[in-house]
């Protein structure tokens, strides 16, 4: 993928994320994907990714809102690992 759009936030700022660390947070389109991927017919000819956070802790702070573009490798959101930390980062930006 050489870029995506951000679609839609199934987490908030605040959230708490699950204790097994393992949960859908963002769906993005995908943009110039470099494997051969052809969109079944009548469909969107960029595929829509389901992209999971592996951490456990909080959601500080989405960096990327929907509609935006975000790049391979670029921080999306802010992840903390005690609810006392969210104000503090919140307050950074």
């Amino acid at each position: 993928m050489r870029s995506g759009t951000v679609v839609r936030w199934l987490l908030a700022e605040g959230d708490e994320l699950p204790s097994a660390g393992s949960e859908v947070a963002v769906e993005v389109k995908a943009h110039g994907l470099t494997e051969d991927w052809s969109a079944p017919p009548g469909t969107s000819s960029s595929p829509i990714m389901e992209v999971e956070i592996h951490e456990e802790g909080f959601v500080a702070k989405l960096l990327v809102r929907e509609g935006e573009e975000v790049h391979p490798d670029e921080a999306i959101a802010v992840i903390v690992e005690s609810e006392q930390s969210i104000s503090a980062v919140q307050s950074a930006f």
